[in-house]
């Protein structure tokens, strides 16, 4: 704080501030969180869920299965998980029935909407999946994303990677998505050039307000919150 020449106090403006749990929760659209491992997204993730309306139908595909990660799941009932571990093959479902669990979401909801199926780690599930197949159901989602906005028939992607091969779909179908990239910041510094969150600066032309000092930061592609 300092005294400004009138004598009164002047304080500096604070950074922006993004609450992006209750941002995703009002399924406006659909939506990709994308991060590097550690950066906030099942944080934000479990929150946003946690908020979801109660009439809301909502499905999980998670091929990683983490045991710290159960407690971000408590909002979706049991039989409308899949989950496994990509590196335990022989106990994994096989690829066709993970497209099978996807398909089967949007026959039930497709029409009526008013659905959310999430995605986590979508890295896990295209390593596993043939392309063929990865791309088929990876494309149905970017067709809900475009078409089922005003039935609230939403799909969340978690990644660590927004780019068109690990995604599956083409760069104009991501347009229908709304993005939130969270970046950790190792002892609350300013992101580098050559960093992770530097790069998507760069990339998707955002700009970095000043005096961030907090040890994560979350864009919308807009400009990055503190």
């Amino acid at each position: 704080e300092t005294i400004t020449s009138q004598g009164a106090p002047e304080t500096k403006p604070r950074n922006p501030t993004l609450n992006t749990p209750q941002t995703l929760a009002r399924l406006d659209r659909s939506s990709i969180i994308l991060g590097a491992p550690g950066a906030g997204k099942g944080y934000a993730l479990g929150s946003a869920l946690n908020m979801v309306p109660a009439n809301v139908a909502i499905w999980l595909v998670d091929p990683k299965n983490d045991p710290t990660d159960q407690h971000y799941w408590n909002r979706i009932p049991l039989e409308n998980r899949l989950q496994f571990n990509t590196l335990q093959p022989s106990a994994c479902p096989s690829p066709e029935d993970i497209a099978s669990f996807v398909f089967e979401f949007f026959d039930i909801h497709g029409s009526s909407g008013n659905a959310l199926l999430v995605i986590d780690e979508i890295p896990a599930l295209s390593n596993y999946m043939s392309e063929k197949l990865f791309k088929k159901t990876m494309q149905l989602c970017a067709v809900a994303a475009s078409s089922g906005r005003s039935r609230k028939l939403n799909v969340w992607l978690v990644t660590q990677d927004s780019t068109v091969s690990q995604l599956g779909f083409s760069g104009q179908s991501r347009a229908a998505f709304g993005t939130y990239a969270f970046a950790a910041l190792p002892g609350a510094q300013h992101p580098t050039p050559g960093c992770w969150c530097g790069s998507f600066n760069q990339s998707m032309k955002v700009k970095q307000p000043e005096g961030m000092s907090v040890p994560y930061i979350v864009s919308d592609c807009t400009q990055w919150y503190g």
